[in-house]
């Protein structure tokens, strides 16, 4: 019985410090920060006001997004790329033989949405890309960055379809009537629809 005590003891132990240690931190979450320039693309110009929520995001979900932190700012690095992406998922409408999935595909990907799959993919490309390849240049008018490969592109736009498949299918399981402000395709073209279009994407993806 000692020994049990002695093991409660040195646990509970554990969990107030671990307790005080996130307390401490996230007693910073409230604290008004200093004003600061704004950032130029993801991680290029990050102040202690970005680094902090990053931080209490990690420890406690209820801290609020600064209202002020823009996402297009934050992946304006990769803004060319992603236009391209764009570019070309609403092109696989094209590849569709019958109109009605065609302009349900279309539907999907002109919608909107943040693209962050994407983004991270070439995010990450341009992290580890090699120096013969993605090494930045510098010349009379600045810096001149090489151009973004199609297997890039081609991991980006496949990472993004899959993900938009799921949903095709989620929203026919969770019966959903909207999505991104507007029908589901399940609600607008009919449930066969979306569960080809589902299947017609993965298949793409693959």
């Amino acid at each position: 019985l000692r020994a049990q005590m002695q093991r409660l003891m040195s646990r509970e132990r554990r969990e107030r410090e671990r307790l005080d240690a996130i307390n401490e931190l996230t007693s910073f979450a409230h604290r008004q920060p200093p004003p600061s320039a704004p950032m130029v693309g993801l991680g290029l110009n990050f102040d202690a006001r970005e680094i902090d929520w990053l931080l209490f995001r990690g420890l406690e979900r209820r801290v609020p997004l600064p209202t002020d932190l823009d996402l297009e700012g934050l992946l304006s690095c990769v803004s060319m790329e992603q236009a391209e992406v764009q570019r070309r998922l609403l092109g696989l409408s094209a590849r569709c033989g019958s109109t009605k999935l065609k302009t349900a595909i279309y539907e999907v990907f002109s919608a909107g949405g943040k693209r962050l799959r994407p983004a991270l993919c070439l995010l990450v490309n341009r992290t580890l890309r090699a120096s013969d390849e993605g090494q930045l240049r510098e010349k009379q008018t600045g810096y001149v960055q090489e151009r973004t490969s199609n297997e890039v592109y081609t991991l980006s736009v496949a990472i993004e379809i899959i993900h938009t498949a799921s949903l095709l299918h989620d929203d026919i399981l969770d019966d959903a009537e909207t999505r991104r402000q507007r029908k589901t395709v399940h609600r607008a073209f009919g449930p066969d629809v979306a569960v080809l279009g589902g299947d017609f994407l993965f298949a793409h993806a693959s």
